[in-house]
């Protein structure tokens, strides 16, 4: 396939109680690359609402559920990816390089894989990744029905994904394809401050290492990188 036939992409964007990201994060996607895309937000509360409608965007509210685990909301969002050949699973709190998608979409065509993770300069393992819709139903090894294990919290879903794809072969980096993760935890300048979304996060770390260090198990049985060893695990796809 050419770099052509894998667009235009889905980017899917979870935003929680971050209506202050919203315009930031579309400006930033427009002004980085020059292919076709499509914005899949979904969004609670009604600041985040009202700033999408002003910027014509497209958004799902989950304002009612009961759950707003970025798992679920992912897994919700994938849902509505018909007729597309690749979806980016983004976030409202990562800023994207000059010409990310190019560089990572023609990584995909030149490796043929289906998982491309891209370079987040902020952390060496990676956090974001454009993926092939047709292997969608291969990204959790027990659950075709899902994008990401229900079962975690946050933490640790985006690297059982990424191992996922290294047992199948399917797993591809793109060095040039740049992006930078604002999170507080890396203590740059320019991470984002410590919120009640993040906050939640990292309160169910030791549960979430828990069931990656499980399901990483049973998926590579002998061979299971351990959750001390996961990101060399996933640094040697990148020549480290």
């Amino acid at each position: 396939m050419a770099v052509e036939d894998f667009l235009p992409c889905a980017i899917l964007i979870p935003s929680l109680g971050r209506p202050h990201r919203l315009k930031d994060v579309v400006d930033n996607l427009y002004e980085n690359t020059k292919l076709p895309f499509d914005i899949h937000f979904m969004v609670n509360g009604i600041k985040s609402k009202k700033i999408l409608d002003e910027l014509q965007m497209p958004y799902e509210d989950d304002s009612e559920a009961t759950d707003h685990r970025y798992v679920t909301r992912m897994n919700k969002l994938v849902r509505d990816v018909d007729g597309y050949k690749t979806v980016f699973f983004g976030s409202d709190d990562v800023v994207h390089h000059r010409l990310w998608l190019e560089s990572a979409l023609e990584e995909m065509e030149r490796q043929q894989k289906a998982v491309i993770v891209v370079n987040d300069l902020r952390n060496p393992s990676g956090t974001q990744a454009l993926v092939r819709t047709d292997y969608f139903p291969f990204l959790v090894h027990d659950d075709p029905s899902v994008a990401f294990h229900p079962g975690y919290q946050h933490n640790y879903a985006d690297t059982e994904m990424f191992l996922t794809a290294e047992k199948y072969k399917q797993l591809g980096r793109a060095f040039e394809s740049k992006v930078e993760h604002l999170h507080p935890i890396y203590q740059n300048q320019t991470s984002r401050p410590w919120d009640d979304t993040y906050r939640n996060a990292m309160s169910h770390w030791h549960e979430d290492a828990k069931l990656f260090a499980d399901r990483i198990e049973s998926l590579h049985g002998e061979d299971t990188p351990t959750v001390d060893r996961k990101v060399s695990a996933i640094a040697r796809l990148w020549g480290g």
